[in-house]
C-alpha cells in the first residue's frame, strides 16, 4: 500500500469520526469544511503524512465552537 492510499484512508476515517461525533445532520457542513481545508493544507504542506492529524483537530475544534454558538443563540 502506498502513501497516497494510506492518507486517503486516514482522511476517510477522519470524516467518519466527525460524522459520528457531530451527527449526520451536519454532514454537508463537515464535508465542505474538511475538503476545503484539506485542499489548502495539502497544497502548502511540506510533510503530507501529518495533514490528516492536523485537519481532524482543526475541523473538530471549529465544529465544537460553532456548535456552542448555535446553542447559545
Amino acid at each position: 500500500m502506498d502513501t497516497a492510499d494510506i492518507l486517503e484512508k486516514a482522511h476517510k476515517s477522519n470524516i467518519e469520526r466527525l460524522l459520528e461525533e457531530f451527527g449526520a445532520r451536519r454532514k454537508d457542513e463537515i464535508l465542505e469544511a474538511y475538503n476545503s481545508m484539506r485542499h489548502s493544507t495539502e497544497r502548502n504542506a511540506k510533510i503530507q503524512e501529518f495533514t490528516p492529524i492536523f485537519l481532524y483537530r482543526t475541523i473538530r475544534e471549529t465544529l465544537k465552537t460553532s456548535e456552542k454558538i448555535i446553542i447559545e443563540a
